[in-house]
């Protein structure tokens, strides 16, 4: 259409909204759904739907966009910001299938992309689910959407991730399945986890200087590990928090650097090396980094339930520490932070079997010996680590398959002489992620460092 214009919207926009998405529902959907679930999706224009929208309008973490053309308002599209939640995108009957709806859709992504987010999720109608799959959102799961009436609306739970830059070809998309993750989760799953992480109380470990080391594989399989480490945060007392993130060399870029400086290559020359993080103005891969997103999505729902603001959350992602964290761009600052932080971080410090490299014959299944020797390595890395030998625990990161070279090293530095142990050791079969033989696993285990 050549005179399509797409703008914010207006309080004044607020009634031809409603009356829009009377008419849509009521016509686009009216095949899919009872009309006991039309009415209660949109009722007739009211007065008070009207005060409802214009308020959205207003908002500062809504985004409500409006098609208009030389003949009014045409369509209309929402997001919420502060939830990452692509409330609506809906286009008036007499005006379907002329792509309106489209460019609703790539505006409303531009602008929550400029404004920071990295994903959108939705909870999609069903005759809109070939429209966003269209558009490159993927089905988490069929469920149900609640109405302003308390009525359960079926729908399709959507996703879609903006990547900051194009994985390696033989790298899972780890963060999209953290993402589904969360929302099959929702807030009664996420409280489980919480309540399953009570099982220990590190909060004195976090007091007394020391760390904990939390995993980050499938949440459905350590999310209780990683819920102990933020009750141990909420609870220590500690008004800043310093989370460790691991940069997974996920890139070309980044794994072609990760090569060069295990070939003995300069640090000094690459442009990766050293910390990342919000805030900093440094590279951003860590925007397209999973390693720390399950930590937050439990820490948010248990600042929610405890109703607390909760204190600064510091988050830094290091890469490249190469034996020397000490020399690291960025590493005073968080020198400065730990004068009065606690500081806990995350890790898997063991992937083994075919696909990830393992000759068949070698290889184990966690539950016959794997696990076992799992066990082994992570407590000779802690040795290591105990040791403050940064070099020799990098190699023995990389026997072991850790990926955590740069944060453990980071972590040592950081921290007082302290012994690592083991608290809990579980593993999560990545042969789907990798489309691998079995057996293809990694292990994930809850570490406490108590200063020695």
């Amino acid at each position: 259409m050549n005179d399509l214009r797409i703008k914010n919207a207006k309080c004044s926009d607020a009634e031809s909204i409603v009356q829009i998405h009377h008419a849509a529902v009521h016509r686009t959907a009216a095949g899919y759904y009872s009309e006991t679930i039309l009415d209660n999706w949109s009722e007739p224009l009211t007065q008070d739907r009207i005060d409802r929208i214009a308020a959205a309008v207003s908002h500062p973490e809504k985004l409500v966009l409006i098609a208009h053309n030389d003949s009014g308002n045409i369509g209309f599209g929402v997001v919420d910001l502060d939830k990452s939640y692509l409330g609506a995108i809906y286009v008036a009957p007499f005006m379907g299938r002329k792509k309106i709806g489209t460019a609703l859709l790539a505006r409303l992504e531009a602008l929550s992309r400029e404004r920071g987010l990295t994903w959108l999720q939705l909870d999609a109608s069903l005759n809109a689910e070939a429209f966003y799959r269209k558009h490159g959102y993927q089905v988490v799961e069929k469920g149900f959407h609640t109405l302003q009436s308390g009525l359960q609306m079926p729908c399709i739970k959507m996703v879609k991730r903006f990547a900051k830059t194009p994985l390696r070809p033989d790298f899972p998309d780890f963060k999209l399945k953290c993402l589904k993750a969360h929302i099959r989760l929702g807030e009664s799953g996420a409280l489980r986890l919480l309540d399953a992480g009570r099982a220990w109380d590190l909060a004195p470990v976090l007091k007394a200087g020391g760390s904990i080391i939390f995993p980050h594989l499938a949440i459905e399989i350590c999310g209780h590990q990683i819920a102990a480490a933020v009750h141990a945060c909420l609870d220590s007392g500690a008004k800043r928090v310093l989370a460790l993130g691991v940069i997974h060399a996920s890139t070309p870029e980044l794994n072609e650097a990760r090569l060069r400086v295990a070939q003995g290559g300069d640090l000094q020359k690459e442009s990766s090396w050293g910390l990342q993080g919000p805030g900093l103005k440094t590279r951003e891969d860590w925007l397209d980094e999973f390693s720390l997103d399950h930590f937050l999505f439990l820490w948010k729902h248990e600042l929610k339930r405890r109703n607390i603001p909760g204190p600064e959350l510091i988050l830094r992602y290091p890469y490249l520490a190469g034996g020397k964290p000490q020399s690291m761009p960025g590493i005073a600052e968080l020198q400065a932070i730990m004068q009065d932080a606690v500081i806990v971080a995350t890790m898997d410090p063991f992937h083994h079997g075919i696909g990830y490299g393992e000759p068949p014959e070698s290889a184990l299944w966690p539950e016959k010996g794997g696990l076992d020797q799992a066990r082994r390595h992570i407590t000779e890395g802690l040795e290591l680590f105990a040791r403050g030998d940064y070099w020799a625990y990098n190699q023995q990161a990389v026997q072991a398959k850790s990926d955590g070279r740069d944060v453990g090293q980071v972590l040592r530095f950081l921290l007082d002489p302290s012994q690592g142990s083991i608290l809990d050791l579980v593993a999560e079969d990545t042969t789907p992620d990798y489309r691998q033989p079995a057996p293809t696993w990694v292990a994930g285990a809850l570490i406490q460092l108590k200063p020695i």
